[in-house]
């Protein structure tokens, strides 16, 4: 349970710039990758169309920009599976550099994370950028510049994920963690109760 409650607030409300280094936001994300054995970012996919999904990249509640992706389904030609992937890097002929590569998508391959602004900019991989409007975003090339900066200093180090989600499970998740807190509260709050009925039951035999 990666701070569900400031993941789902920050999730509840309209798109906002998330603005180059607002709130000291990778240096957040580095305090958090430091004291971990592996660096996990989250995907969470929030606004869906016909033709493109974008959602909100974070490292546990900490906000590092957009995502847009293309439509879900998981088949080629459309949005990754719901999963968590490792990334590297490998080199895209393309462009003639090193680029972030999420690896073991069941059926895809080249899956990687590179600037564009709208649908017609990937076949699949993850456009960053630090806004966002109903079918684009925009500020990529910033965006993508902070993240891989960000990555670069961890992808020897340490092993680094992407797990992709979206805001549904996060707030199913978030019910059934609020329920089992409710439950174990009732429990304890009653424990003196049932241990005397327990006791009451074994006296009698």
């Amino acid at each position: 349970m990666y701070g569900l409650n400031k993941v789902w607030n920050n999730l509840i409300n309209q798109k906002a710039d998330l603005k180059p280094g607002a709130g000291g936001r990778y240096e957040k994300a580095e305090e958090i990758a430091n004291r971990k054995k592996e660096v996990k970012l989250i995907l969470v996919r929030k606004w869906f169309t016909s033709k493109e999904t974008i959602g909100i990249l974070y490292i546990e509640d900490t906000p590092l920009c957009y995502i847009l992706e293309l439509q879900e389904g998981g088949q080629k030609g459309q949005a990754i599976p719901y999963g968590t992937y490792p990334i590297k890097y490998s080199f895209w002929a393309k462009r003639g550099a090193n680029f972030p590569h999420i690896y073991n998508v069941p059926g895809r391959s080249s899956i990687l994370i590179h600037t564009g602004n709208d649908r017609d900019d990937t076949r699949g991989c993850l456009l960053p950028g630090y806004q966002a409007t109903e079918t684009k975003i925009l500020s990529s090339t910033d965006a993508y510049r902070d993240l891989n900066t960000f990555l670069k200093k961890y992808i020897d180090k340490k092993p680094v994920f992407i797990e992709v989600t979206n805001a549904t499970k996060i707030s199913l998740n978030f019910v059934f963690f609020l329920v089992f807190i409710l439950i174990l509260v009732y429990l304890l709050t009653n424990k003196n109760k049932y241990l005397l009925k327990w006791n009451q039951q074994k006296t009698r035999f």
